[in-house]
């Protein structure tokens, strides 16, 4: 491998290290100054009010704007639910290649240890919203 991308793989691995400790450290450390936002999980009709209630507020609508401005929130979610849908598997197939780059860089021992991790990150994201199961498994579940 020439040093040049051995450089380049390094700062990539060092990268999405960095962007993972800041994930894990706003997950634990900052989680609990953050307000929960229980209103933005499941049924779109509450984001959507709750959208709603927050421009109106800031913007000071009148009925005739709210009205109109909720029409366009209803109508644009199958459009925003589609793409989060295609987003998935370009998410997926981003997420092997880095954990296959990350092993490459790991001692076996670390490799097994990255692997619970992986597991766990996987499973704190299904906890929290519905999330995927880790890279590679072929269950749509949480790993237990």
């Amino acid at each position: 491998m020439s040093p040049r991308l051995l450089i380049i793989l390094l700062c990539a691995v060092n990268l999405m290290a960095g962007g993972a400790a800041g994930v894990w450290l706003d997950r634990t450390a900052f989680a609990e100054k953050r307000p929960q936002r229980s209103w933005d999980r499941g049924d779109p009709s509450r984001v959507i009010d709750k959208r709603l209630e927050d421009m109106t507020a800031r913007l000071e609508l009148d009925g005739e704007q709210a009205r109109k401005i909720r029409e366009i929130l209803v109508a644009r979610q199958p459009a925003i639910q589609a793409a989060f849908k295609d987003l998935r598997p370009r998410l997926d197939a981003i997420r092997t290649e880095s954990d296959e780059a990350i092993k490459a860089v790991l001692r076996p021992e670390q490799r097994t240890k990255y692997a619970d991790y992986v597991a766990e990150m996987a499973a704190n994201r299904h906890g929290r919203r519905g999330g995927m199961a880790p890279v590679g498994s072929d269950s749509k579940e949480a790993p237990k």
